[in-house]
């Protein structure tokens, strides 16, 4: 994933007023930004994926053009990520967890 994530040079960081808008907002954007040209970008959340009852990524993704891994899981370290850009309110949050309000739209 680091190989992959040395491919982008900027990322558009958001925070959602509510945690289940989190991955309507990166998905919107990420198709945003695709149609005006940033055709590599791609949409990250820091909330784990909750589009199943019980994940099939195992065998068969039943939603793979909504599906996107985690931040964490990306090995992107969100609260270190909010400090550097002087977000340190919202670094408090806890990681990987269904109250995680930001997302990462990577764009290049």
């Amino acid at each position: 994933m680091s190989d992959i994530l040395m491919d982008y040079e900027k990322a558009l960081v958001v925070e959602a007023s509510d945690s289940s808008k989190v991955h309507d907002l990166v998905l919107g954007l990420e198709i945003h930004f695709k149609t005006q040209g940033f055709i590599k970008a791609f949409a990250l959340e820091a909330r784990p994926c909750n589009l199943c009852e019980v994940c099939t990524v195992e065998t068969h993704c039943e939603h793979p053009e909504q599906a996107r891994p985690t931040l964490q899981g990306c090995g992107i370290d969100v609260s270190r990520t909010l400090i550097n850009i002087g977000w340190e309110a919202a670094s408090h949050q806890e990681p990987c967890s269904v109250n995680q309000t930001i997302g990462i739209v990577l764009l290049d």
